[in-house]
């Protein structure tokens, strides 16, 4: 069987059978495309476990980060495992050693630095208040960028912008609900009062002209990545890297700082395992070794 039909049977059964969600799923497309477009036009059959090694020794010596090595590993190995389902003959998926992912220091914004990049979107058109309403979503709610881009308009109806929470589809296509402030609340208001279009994405392309009849596209991560980017600068914020996962990793901080416990601050998220909110644990360890220091020391 070809490579490019295995391939499309996997996400098929990544996003039917294991509810993948679809950024998820074309992380695996490019891990399988990359690796494939390496091996050449050799047949998934005759996969072998040395090119599997040379293909990691490629990506080394490309300088690509650990984590985006161990991210390719895995996405062949979980395809192997797939075909060894399906009773294809191929190379045993539990050779492939994945290694094991680097633990990165959590980066993070204080409380100043967020007020100052919240400051930094003057708003003088719909536009602004767009860029207002997003940023100050990201921040009360700590929800991942591909959730609040998923967002409907019927999604913050007034209802659920007076009880400030509504339900949002997670990973694996899981319901929670998120939580905002009254600032959030009131940002939302403002932006859709100057919505003057029936779309029904929550955020879009304001700068997209569509033609008489034409949907306006929905605002994709690279548009927000951009919207980000320059208002970070604008706020003075250049010793840090800004990304809707900045935001996110500090909505969780500040939660741990206030003294919210690791289980709830795990809802909130919408983590699966405990094991993925100990990340924040770092913080508090580093506040109490300070506290240490200060009065042993």
């Amino acid at each position: 069987m070809k490579f490019e039909k295995l391939r499309d049977e996997f996400i098929v059964y990544l996003r039917d059978i294991r509810n993948y969600s679809p950024c998820t799923l074309d992380a695996y497309k490019r891990c399988l495309k990359f690796f494939f477009s390496y091996t050449g036009s050799l047949s998934p059959s005759l996969l072998k476990i040395e090119h599997v090694w040379e293909y990691r020794s490629y990506m080394m010596k490309k300088k690509y980060h650990p984590n985006t090595i161990h991210y390719h590993l895995i996405g062949i190995r979980a395809f192997l495992k797939f075909c060894k389902i399906k009773g294809i003959k191929i190379l045993d998926f539990e050779r492939v050693d994945v290694g094991r992912r680097v633990r990165e220091q959590v980066e993070y914004l204080t409380p100043d630095e967020i007020e100052r990049l919240l400051c930094a979107v003057e708003v003088n058109s719909v536009k602004d208040l767009r860029d207002k309403a997003m940023i100050e979503l990201l921040c009360s709610s700590g929800m991942r960028i591909s959730e609040m881009l998923r967002l409907n308009r019927q999604d913050v109806n007034e209802d659920n912008l007076t009880k400030r929470y509504f339900p949002i589809i997670g990973k694996g296509r899981k319901r929670r609900l998120a939580f905002i402030n009254l600032r959030t609340a009131d940002a939302l208001r403002r932006y859709l009062a100057f919505r003057l279009d029936k779309e029904e994405p929550l955020f879009i392309n304001h700068f997209y002209r569509s033609e008489p009849g034409e949907s306006r596209r929905r605002l994709g991560r690279d548009g927000f990545k951009l919207v980000l980017r320059y208002y970070a600068k604008k706020a003075g914020i250049t010793e840090k890297i800004v990304t809707a996962h900045t935001l996110r990793h500090s909505f969780a901080t500040t939660l741990l700082k206030k003294g919210t416990d690791l289980y709830t601050i795990k809802e909130l998220l919408g983590h699966t395992f405990i094991t993925s909110t100990q990340i924040y644990l770092h913080v508090e360890n580093k506040d109490l070794q300070r506290a240490h220091d200060k009065a042993f020391n």
